[in-house]
């Protein structure tokens, strides 16, 4: 028989329910959305890729006003600490973001660990 030995979950829109508006923020950075914002980002000279940052953080902190916890997030992550299964925490967010959502939304919960941002020395997102 199969033993879980974890799960990892993803933020926006598996733990929360984001408003972040990818459209225009991409929009607004004068990226295509057929490309990565955040490689896109890396590409840039340093000036427009300051300015590209402050423009993403400033989407970000709406969407961090008015994210909410999704219907059955908490049961779940609760069943698997009953039931001694790690959990873990991989987004694209920044670490403003992630701490943001364990100290508002998930305060009462033992905070998935480890919990990576797009600001921690790790792929974003595993390929």
């Amino acid at each position: 028989r199969p033993v879980l030995g974890g799960v990892v979950f993803d933020c926006d829109d598996t733990l929360v329910r984001s408003t972040l508006d990818l459209g225009a923020m991409y929009a607004a950075c004068g990226v295509p959305r057929s490309q990565d914002i955040l490689v896109a980002m890396k590409a840039m000279p340093a000036a427009r890729r300051a300015e590209t940052a402050a423009t993403i953080e400033a989407f970000e902190a709406k969407g961090r006003a008015t994210m909410r916890l999704l219907e059955g997030a908490r049961d779940v992550a609760r069943w698997l600490r009953a039931h001694g299964i790690p959990t873990a925490m991989v987004t694209r967010n920044s670490r403003t973001t992630v701490d943001h959502f364990h100290a508002t939304l998930w305060r009462d919960e033992a905070p998935f660990a480890p919990a990576i941002s797009r600001d921690d020395p790790y792929a974003a997102k595993p390929d």
